[in-house]
């Protein structure tokens, strides 16, 4: 659990998050407690610093997630999209992976995507082009 869930005031943060994730996230009442509960470091989040910079960001390239909603556009999801990039995706074949698999925009550069990919090239000899195919 995240320590700042215990240490918020639930009147600054939880409510506008909540009214939010209604409104322009679009989550349905019903589902609300599924949402938070995937990703409860949202009830500790900025609506105006993080989560509608994020939802602008994702909605521009048609992505939806919760756990995106916390991420940092530019230290976090931007990085990401350069990363595969510069593996030499183009952007389409960039934007069709992770529309398949939006959770490729939740993994660490150093510590997940350079050592499997290469894992993938150097140990298995595999080619770049399978990841387009099999993003997960």
């Amino acid at each position: 659990m995240d320590a700042s869930l215990l240490t918020c005031d639930p009147g600054a943060h939880p409510l506008p998050v909540f009214r939010f994730l209604i409104a322009p996230v679009a989550i349905p009442l019903p589902d609300l407690r599924k949402a938070v509960g995937l990703c409860p470091r949202l009830l500790v989040s900025s609506v105006s610093e993080e989560l509608r910079p994020a939802l602008h960001f994702l909605r521009r390239r048609r992505r939806r997630t919760t756990l995106l909603l916390v991420s940092s556009v530019e230290d976090a999801l931007l990085p990401k999209l350069d990363y595969l990039r510069g593996l030499g995706f183009s952007d389409e074949e960039t934007r069709s992976m992770v529309l398949r698999s939006p959770g490729l925009l939740t993994f660490s550069i150093e510590n997940n995507f350079r050592p499997k990919v290469e894992f993938l090239i150097h140990d298995m000899g595999r080619d770049l082009a399978e990841l387009k195919d099999f993003p997960q």
